[in-house]
């Protein structure tokens, strides 16, 4: 996408260009990760807003990101959390099982203390 840019006080911003994240640097399996692609274009897009700030552009355009989905929190099995309950030392192991079972977080379990 091309924008001529209308500059008041600046000739050198003639012409942005601004193109999809694909074409930033080759493909993003050419070096670049999702991520590192992502907070370049957010970088590019926060100039892009700075420029309708300074009245240079009349609106910024959007940014094609990819937006990265969060995965799922992983669960463990039952079978993963006894393995792994016989490696833990039994000061963690008591406070693994205290966790699990009541299903606190650790500052809430760390509140209850005793009275």
């Amino acid at each position: 996408m091309l924008i001529l840019a209308r500059s008041k006080n600046c000739e050198c911003l003639r012409q942005l260009v601004v193109s999809s994240p694909k074409n930033v640097h080759g493909t993003p399996g050419e070096g670049w990760s999702h991520a590192t692609i992502d907070r370049m274009m957010g970088t590019v897009g926060a100039a892009l807003r700075k420029c309708v700030a300074w009245r240079i552009l009349d609106h910024a355009p959007s940014t094609p990101k990819y937006r990265a989905t969060t995965p799922e929190p992983r669960r463990l099995t039952r079978q993963q959390f006894e393995k792994l309950c016989k490696e833990l030392p039994e000061h963690l192991e008591l406070g693994a099982r205290f966790a699990t079972l009541t299903m606190l977080r650790m500052r809430a379990a760390a509140d209850l203390g005793s009275s």
